[in-house]
């Protein structure tokens, strides 16, 4: 999986190799198609860009209690509280990206993208970094309270981090990272050629 430094690094060599080479530029005229089809495969090479990671801190608790016949043992009954920063990304899978999501508009010189579905990845929790609290039962230390309790408050750290990666405001700066570059990945190997007035609009 790249990132967008990396990305546009390797389109940057492109474009370099493009301007490096005058003589080759006036003995052909630049075809906006051949140079959109280069900087696609270039592109769908890289499969998954990671395009935007927000920081964020959840709230997860988790009780238990130890049971007998479907009743619970008196002095057994646990609680804990997590409180643990951890990081959501989203990213593009350019692989999807093909010659029929491209348009180019020669009187405007301007490229239309339609941008693949954005991806949100697994949430990353630091629990290295977590604080916690909690109150046991009495009894709590001669069961299994603590090692259950740990393992659903880290289940629920995951899957608060996940449901807050889907927050409107998250998804809509995700998706502005995102048209902003694919716009960048196309602007620069177009400009390099020749289209200096070249623009790139990309479409949901």
């Amino acid at each position: 999986m790249r990132t967008l430094a990396a990305l546009l690094a390797g389109l940057g060599l492109a474009a370099l190799l493009v301007v490096a080479l005058p003589p080759l530029r006036r003995l052909f005229a630049p075809d906006p198609g051949v140079t959109v089809e280069a900087a696609l495969e270039a592109i769908r090479r890289e499969e998954k860009l990671v395009v935007f990671s927000a920081r964020l801190v959840v709230e997860a608790s988790a009780t238990y209690a130890a049971t007998a016949a479907g009743l619970e043992i008196p002095g057994t009954a646990a609680r804990r509280t997590l409180i643990v920063p951890g990081s959501v990304s989203y990213a593009l899978d350019l692989a999807k990206l093909g010659p029929r999501d491209l348009g180019w508009d020669a009187e405007a010189e301007e490229l239309t993208v339609r941008r693949p579905p954005l991806l949100v990845l697994p949430p990353a929790p630091d629990l290295a970094r977590a604080k916690s609290y909690g109150e046991a039962g009495l009894l709590a230390p001669l069961t299994s309270a603590d090692r259950v309790l740990d393992e659903l408050t880290r289940q629920s750290v995951a899957t608060r981090l996940a449901e807050e990666a889907e927050n409107p405001e998250l998804l809509a700066l995700a998706q502005a990272a995102a048209d902003s570059a694919l716009a960048r990945a196309f602007e620069l190997p177009l400009r390099a050629a020749g289209f200096s007035r070249a623009r790139v609009r990309v479409t949901p």
